[in-house]
């Protein structure tokens, strides 16, 4: 047993595996004044880098379906020798509402998926919202029913325990995040949550699970070729507005992903038009490259990164240059392309930075993966919590060195869908980088 502020105690023997998060472990906890009361402490590692910043912004949250937060700090964790943080729970959950694996074994109703899950979870993700807090771990396992009652609304578990999507499969995740290192996929936004909300529900609804055997990287590709959307609903048959939400919930472009405004103009039964999918640029001939042949640049770039040595070939040997300029007749692809090779030559030559070569053209052609250099994939706001991962490591710091000192942070921003001051307040952060 070990002692936790004047009154609890944490039971280092008795494991609730149920409610990890990741490599926080969950334990029993105990109030020592009643012992009928049951808690559930999780101890976090510094190497997860557990949210406490935010705790007082979670304390504030009034939901009932958010497990409520009794107390946190750091103790000596017998088991590890060493000081880690612990937050402390209120007890009392019930199991989570679907485990892998078993998506077939239930059978929800309209009415039922509506009262004890997705109202809920719209009030949760409204009061995140009015409070400036995103939760990061929202997924089948992590979502539980209220003191084993399948009747009342669900208990969304641990999110504080770890950084912030670090333990989010990747089919849960936006394609700029489900590539990325778990601790350098950034601290999110309600845009991520909504998108995870929608993944979440998608799972919950169907009967069969068309992605088991798939790795995430082939999850990303399916993303990228027909969209979340058809990736995750696939064949299955949904109620006619269930599609309409999940529609507006997976797409992949977040400034066109619903809102909450939207949502609750569903939840109001508004009739919404779903919003229009991006435009995917596709080439009038193939590009052959390791043997396979590509129409589209995006899917293109996704495979780019695991060839430096090819990419660096077929540009030095103008063929890539050749492809961009005779078949497409969008020609802002054309003018990225052009910028990505300028940029590299500012640098030296094609064959002395293929890393760096692969890293600006992938952006050019996908900027919704997340930026690869030198084997290293992160999101352009995640690569602070990569830096801290690192170093807690005692790991090669020279590739975040190298990043910051070639602008890639600058290139990789701008070329995404986001608002000018959005833009200029990343490259302020840059900048003081």
């Amino acid at each position: 047993m070990v002692a936790f502020g004047k009154f609890m105690s944490i039971d280092s023997g008795k494991r609730l595996p149920a409610y990890d998060n990741g490599r926080s472990f969950a334990y029993e906890a105990t109030d020592n004044r009643d012992k009928s009361k049951k808690f559930i402490a999780i101890v976090s590692d510094p190497a997860q880098l557990p949210r406490w910043p935010f705790i007082d912004s979670y304390d504030g949250l009034a939901e009932t379906s958010f497990l409520h937060l009794v107390g946190s700090g750091v103790l000596h964790w017998p088991l590890k020798n060493k000081q880690q943080y612990i937050f402390l729970y209120q007890g009392g959950l019930g199991e989570c509402l679907v485990r892998q694996g078993e998506f077939s074994k239930h059978s929800w109703n309209h009415h039922d998926v509506m009262s004890f899950f997705i109202t809920p979870m719209i009030n949760l993700l409204k009061e995140m919202s009015e409070k400036g807090f995103n939760h990061g771990s929202i997924r089948p396992s992590n979502i539980f029913y209220a003191g084993g009652d399948r009747n009342k609304p669900i208990i969304l578990g641990d999110s504080l325990s770890v950084h912030s999507h670090s333990t989010q499969p990747a089919v849960c995740l936006p394609i700029d995040k489900a590539l990325a290192v778990p601790m350098a996929r950034g601290n999110g936004s309600l845009a991520d949550d909504i998108y995870a909300f929608g993944v979440t529900l998608a799972l919950f609804l169907r009967k069969n699970d068309e992605m088991a055997g798939l790795t995430d990287r082939d999850i990303v590709r399916k993303k990228i070729e027909v969209g979340s959307f058809a990736t995750i609903v696939g064949v299955e048959r949904f109620h006619a507005s269930f599609l309409e939400l999940l529609r507006g919930l997976l797409h992949d472009d977040p400034a066109l992903r619903w809102g909450l405004e939207d949502i609750f103009s569903w939840l109001d039964g508004s009739r919404m038009s779903p919003p229009a999918l991006s435009r995917r640029i596709k080439a009038n001939r193939p590009l052959v490259f390791q043997g396979k042949k590509y129409l589209y640049p995006d899917v293109l770039a996704l495979d780019l990164q695991a060839h430096p040595d090819a990419v660096a070939k077929i540009v030095e040997n103008q063929e890539l240059t050749q492809w961009i300029e005779k078949s497409f007749t969008d020609k802002d692809i054309e003018d990225r392309y052009r910028k990505a090779l300028e940029r590299v030559a500012s640098v030296g030559s094609i064959h002395d930075n293929k890393d760096l070569v692969v890293t600006q053209i992938s952006i050019a052609f996908n900027a919704m993966l997340p930026i690869h250099y030198k084997g290293v994939n992160f999101t352009h706001e995640g690569i602070g919590a990569g830096m801290a991962r690192a170093a807690y490591d005692d790991g090669d710091l020279s590739v975040f060195k190298d990043i910051l000192l070639l602008n890639i942070l600058d290139h990789a921003v701008v070329a995404k869908s986001l608002s000018h001051n959005e833009i200029m307040a990343q490259i302020k952060n840059f900048d003081v980088c």
